[in-house]
C-alpha cells in the first residue's frame, strides 16, 4: 500500500520499498585520480534527475573504490573517500539533498576498481 511505500504513488515492488528497480551505473575514474571527467558529470546530471524525481524519499550510500596500484592502505583510503566526496559534491550541487546521502570510502576493491557506485540505501 501506498502508506507504507517509500516513493507512494509510484509503482514498485516490496522489495524495493514500494520504489521503482533502480540500477546507477559506475562512475570511473583514472588512475590515482578523484577529479570528474565530462562523460562522468553527465552521468550524475541524470542520477540527480533520478534521485529528486524518480526516488525523491530514498536515501543512498556514496561508496568510493581504489584498486590496488596504491602506494599505500591509507592513501588507497583517502582516494577512495575523495572520490566519493567529489561524486557527492556534483550530485548536490544539482539540487539533491545532501541529507539523503552517506559517503563511504571503501578503500581496494580488486573487483570494482576506480570506481564509485551510488546505492539505495535501505532504511
Amino acid at each position: 500500500p501506498d502508506q507504507e511505500d517509500s516513493c507512494p504513488n509510484q509503482f514498485g515492488k516490496k522489495e524495493h520499498q514500494g520504489c521503482p528497480h533502480v540500477v546507477f551505473h559506475p562512475i570511473l575514474f583514472n588512475l590515482g585520480k578523484f577529479s570528474l571527467s565530462p562523460h562522468s558529470l553527465t552521468k550524475i546530471n541524470k542520477i540527480a534527475e533520478i534521485m529528486i524525481n524518480i526516488l525523491p524519499n530514498s536515501k543512498f550510500y556514496i561508496n568510493g573504490y581504489t584498486d590496488s596500484n596504491g602506494k599505500s592502505y591509507l592513501n588507497n583510503k583517502i582516494l577512495s573517500v575523495k572520490r566519493a566526496y567529489s561524486v557527492f559534491e556534483a550530485l548536490v550541487s544539482k539540487g539533491v539533498d545532501a541529507s539523503r546521502i552517506e559517503i563511504r570510502g571503501l578503500g581496494i576493491e580488486k573487483k570494482k576498481g576506480r570506481c564509485v557506485e551510488i546505492i539505495i540505501r535501505k532504511s
